[in-house]
Formats: C-alpha cells, structure tokens, sequence
C-alpha cells in the first residue's frame, strides 16, 4: 500500500532537519486534511506537487509570471523535474547571451507589437551632431 501524504511529508521533514541543522528550517504541513484539500493524498502525489510548485516558481522567477491553468497532477514528478531543468537552463543561456552583449539583452519580439510605447524625439537625435562641422 502506497505512504500517504502526512507520512511522505514527516520523511521530507526529517531530511530537511537533518540536513539543515543548525540554519532556519521550512517544514511540510503533516496534517492530512490540509494535503487534501490541495488534492493530494499519497506521498507519490506530495513529490508530484512540490516537483510542480518549484516548476511553477522558477517559472515565476525566469520569466516573470506565475504560470496559469496547471494542474500538478498533469505530469509525473519526473516531468516537472525535467521542465524545471529547462527552465533553468534557458535561464543561464540568457544570462550568458547577457554577458557576451556586455549586458545588453535584445528585447522580446512581443515588446515592438504596440507601437504607442515608442516615441521619437527628433531633438535628441540631432544633439550628437552639435560638435560637427
């Protein structure tokens, strides 16, 4: 029979403690109530939403926005795992791209689809050539 949520959640808590002794500790809630209402119910699903909620939080940090309309339970924990990897792998790639540009980072081809953002000012075009002949 397979460990229930409370069960899977007091091994990751015992992990956790162990291997931060000493440093501020975050614990899984243990209460079975609490996991339930989430939808999880066996420690299978409790991997399964947290591997989702770090997919869901590094989304947040790549690309800005918390990502919508996902159900954990649409992937294995495995697959939330390998797209969390590539999240974080487009996300040192950009960095890289970053630092070879010397920091500049070309915009999004969504950023030039509304033209009332762009303005011209046709005066500070023309003051780098004050010093010409």
């Amino acid at each position: 029979m397979p460990i229930t949520a409370t069960e899977r959640a007091h091994e990751i808590n015992a992990n956790i403690i162990l291997a931060t002794l000493g440093e501020v500790q975050f614990l899984l809630v243990t209460d079975a109530a609490h996991w339930a209402e989430s939808g999880v119910v066996t420690g299978e699903e409790l991997d399964q939403y947290l591997a989702w909620t770090a997919w869901a939080e590094t989304h947040k940090e790549v690309r800005g926005f918390r990502p919508r309309g996902t159900d954990f339970k649409a992937e294995t924990t495995q697959q939330w795992e390998a797209r969390t990897l590539a999240l974080r792998v487009e996300d040192a790639e950009e960095e890289t791209r970053a630092t070879l540009n010397g920091g500049f980072s070309p915009p999004d081809a969504a950023s030039f689809n509304d033209a009332s953002s762009l303005t011209f000012n046709p005066f500070a075009a023309l003051a780098g050539l004050a010093g010409l002949p």
